[in-house]
């Protein structure tokens, strides 16, 4: 396999595969920006690294803050749906930055969700957000989406 300065990610994801892999595979060429090829598996590790990273690390400029009379949302955030969002949390996964394990959401029961889903709209509600709640609310947006 051969790797260049390509923007293929999976060819990116398969050569990070294969450097991680403790099975002997066969070798994998990767070229600097120059186009020379890298010898050393940890070198070709830091390149991959930095192809990563500056595929998926953005130059734009932060969002403005929101400037505006705050109003509800058309349709509020559902208890039903905080519910779904929060059943479809994995399992025995490391914990966020709120630091609350999945499986405390999971097991919380109907008052937490129907607290939380109050909380969520209400801090949308009034274009404020508490910290806290910010750290836990993005995984969760993320389930409300998925169908």
């Amino acid at each position: 396999m051969t790797i260049g300065s390509t923007d293929e990610s999976r060819r990116m994801f398969e050569a990070v595969k294969q450097l991680t892999n403790s099975k002997a595979t066969r070798p994998i060429t990767v070229h600097n920006e120059e186009g020379h090829v890298i010898a050393a598996d940890k070198d070709k590790a830091e390149v991959v690294r930095d192809w990563f990273e500056n595929h998926f690390t953005g130059n734009e400029p932060p969002l403005e803050p929101f400037v505006g009379v705050p109003k509800p949302l058309d349709t509020p955030i559902s208890q039903a749906e905080v519910e779904s969002a929060i059943k479809r949390l994995k399992n025995n996964r490391a914990c966020g930055p709120d630091e609350v394990p999945n499986e405390l959401l999971k097991y919380a029961g109907a008052n937490f969700s129907a607290a939380f889903s109050e909380i969520i709209n209400q801090c949308l509600r009034l274009t404020r957000i508490l910290v806290t709640l910010g750290k836990v609310f993005l995984p969760l947006c993320r389930n409300l989406a998925s169908p």
